[in-house]
Formats: structure tokens, C-alpha cells, sequence
């Protein structure tokens, strides 16, 4: 038995797992990559306070 903390931690941890063997293998499929500054700018100019 684990606690709720451990086990949302878990999840958390298997669901960056699932994402980074996602983007591995679009980059292996040669698929277009997203300039990170770009993506970052984009989601602070939409989540920004105004």
C-alpha cells in the first residue's frame, strides 16, 4: 500500500515516461521539431495576467 502522495508521484513520473518515448520516436520518424523559445513565448503571451 502506498500513500496518495506516492501514488500521484508515480503517475506523474509515467506519464513524463509515456511523453518522452513519444517525442523520441517523432524524432526518429524525422518529424518537425518545435523551436522551444518559440513554444515558450507562445504559452506566456496565452497564460499571461493582463
Amino acid at each position: 500500500m502506498m500513500s496518495m502522495e506516492s501514488y500521484e508521484k508515480s503517475l506523474a513520473q509515467l506519464d513524463l515516461y509515456r511523453k518522452l518515448a513519444e517525442a523520441e520516436a517523432q524524432i526518429k520518424n524525422g518529424e518537425e521539431l518545435l523551436d522551444g523559445e518559440e513554444v515558450f513565448k507562445t504559452l506566456k503571451k496565452k497564460y499571461e495576467k493582463q
